[in-house]
């Protein structure tokens, strides 16, 4: 799992309690947490932030799946 969430997000919450109580919730074998400094919210046009997000999560997809393969 992958939790990104902008550091002033007006819909979710991104403290660090908040945070460690979503991924605790949701028992996640492997995760990744991230919090985008300064950004408001991931729910805005595309911007090179929102690229670098994007790339982000790609990235963190292909670990996952190396990791698999590996067994």
């Amino acid at each position: 799992m992958q939790y990104v969430v902008g550091e002033f997000d007006a819909i979710w919450d991104s403290s660090t309690a908040a945070i460690g109580s979503f991924v605790d919730a949701l028992g996640a074998a492997r995760w990744s947490i991230r919090r985008r400094p300064g950004d408001r919210s991931q729910h805005r046009p595309p911007t090179s932030s929102a690229r670098r997000s994007t790339r982000g999560k790609l990235a963190f997809a292909e670990e996952c799946e190396l990791l698999a393969t590996r067994g």
